[in-house]
């Protein structure tokens, strides 16, 4: 009847498809002569790179890629996304 106290319930369920999450990550160094290669700064960044796409551990995700580009007065890409942690 109009008015009256109801009670509802609601149930839901979720199923994940298993489907991948593409993850493109591309890095945006520093590439001027402000930062000369070899130098403690050009190091530290380098050695930061290195640590965040170990992170990304590319072996075991086929879903996620990495890039490298170097900006100086102009931008240079360096490596296209890929998987391959070698390069």
């Amino acid at each position: 009847t109009l008015g009256s106290t109801v009670d509802v319930t609601l149930t839901a369920r979720a199923t994940c498809t298993g489907a991948p999450l593409w993850l493109h990550v591309v890095l945006v160094l520093e590439g001027s002569a402000a930062l000369p290669m070899g130098s403690p700064g050009a190091r530290a960044m380098q050695q930061s790179a290195l640590a965040l796409v170990g992170q990304l551990d590319l072996p075991n995700h086929p879903d996620r890629f990495v890039g490298v580009v170097a900006f100086a007065d102009r931008a240079k890409r360096l490596l296209p996304l890929s998987r391959d942690v070698l390069r």
